[in-house]
């Protein structure tokens, strides 16, 4: 890493340079006038000290828009300037922030730098804008020297969080990546204050599979995602898999990862053509163990499907499409998918 103090600010559009609403339509707000921004809210001491902030508009785009050629471009980029930086900051609009901080965290699972995700809930220039305090809250974590925040993270609301373990949880609040109970790896107050018996666990939880390379493509194509009801049928699924048009399934069943028998044929020809399932819960904040009921146990003693545990959506989705890329062979994937990479989270057992 340069000695010389640097942070490298990405942009990528988002609400918090104006894609909300009608302000889409006004002036977005350009690299050079985030630029702008971030030096006049960094404080003076640090950029007496020689700090230099650099922008690169990588795009300018509504998040919704963003997806895995994204991600690999970020990587790209990160890797090109990695060595030459403090930390780097992304801004980022809130609809796939999580998905794309999650897709960095596996793409970098050692990087001894801050990578920092940040967006907004209100656009800089609205009266009631977050951006400017998550912009600060941000630029201070690139640059926190005890601990250095290695790692990807999201910083929002005054939270710091688990890049791999983040997911929106709603489209108003300015916590938007919080909620009750969670445990955060630091609170911003003026400056960041950072619980440590948090971020030695989040950082000792990594087990990076010597086998498998850090990405730098994802593979979403022929992955699809349902959430069970009563009555679902998964045939059409089935019809896709011999089509060869389904490459695997992520199922948000009942409860703790349960699915009703009458699946079980069908779940049987999506083994027999080499299709993983993967089991999560539609219940928030609930591990998908399939321990927890007959139905689920009956589904994992059968191996028909592969619990997700304590994954969110976002990190099962990049995980598998991590591993489909890479190409690795169907009988692999259930213990691949249980082994915790970069801290995303892990089987529950119980």
């Amino acid at each position: 890493m340069a000695e010389n103090k640097h942070i490298l600010l990405i942009t990528t559009g988002g609400t918090i340079a104006g894609h909300s609403g009608e302000a889409d339509r006004e002036v977005l707000l350009s690299g050079a006038s985030m630029q702008e921004l971030a030096a006049k809210l960094m404080p003076v001491s640090l950029l007496q000290d020689g700090l230099a902030i650099t922008v690169k508009e990588l795009y300018n785009l509504d998040s919704t828009e963003i997806g895995p050629e994204h991600w690999e471009a970020l990587v790209r980029l990160i890797d090109e300037y990695k060595e030459q930086c403090q930390g780097i900051l992304i801004t980022h609009g809130t609809n796939t922030l999580a998905y794309t901080a999650t897709a960095l965290a596996f793409a970098f699972p050692d990087i001894p730098i801050p990578v920092i995700l940040s967006g907004a809930q209100y656009p800089i220039g609205h009266p009631n804008t977050d951006g400017t305090s998550n912009l600060r809250a941000a630029l201070l974590a690139c640059v926190h020297s005890s601990p250095v925040l290695a790692g990807v993270h999201v910083v929002f609301g005054e939270s710091l969080l688990p890049g791999a373990q983040v997911s929106k949880r709603s489209a108003t609040a300015l916590d938007a990546f919080n909620w009750p109970d969670r445990l955060v790896v630091g609170r911003f107050r003026q400056s960041w204050e950072i619980d440590q018996e948090i971020w030695t666990r989040y950082k000792s939880s990594q087990d990076w599979p010597a086998q498998l390379q850090a990405p730098h493509a994802f593979s979403t194509a022929g992955i699809l995602q349902l959430r069970a009801f009563p009555g679902m049928s998964l045939s059409g699924m089935v019809s896709l898999a011999h089509a060869a048009e389904l490459k695997a399934l992520i199922l948000c069943g009942l409860g703790s990862g349960d699915l009703a028998a009458y699946h079980m044929p069908a779940l049987q020809q999506l083994a027999s053509l080499k299709v993983p399932v993967i089991m999560h819960s539609q219940v928030p904040f609930a591990a998908a163990t399939m321990r927890q009921n007959l139905p689920g146990r009956l589904l994992l003693e059968a191996g028909l499907a592969i619990p997700a545990g304590s994954m969110s959506l976002e990190s099962t989705l990049i995980k598998l499409s991590i591993l489909l890329a890479q190409g690795l062979a169907y009988d692999t994937i259930p213990g691949l998918m249980a082994r915790n990479f970069c801290g995303e989270g892990s089987i529950v057992k119980g």
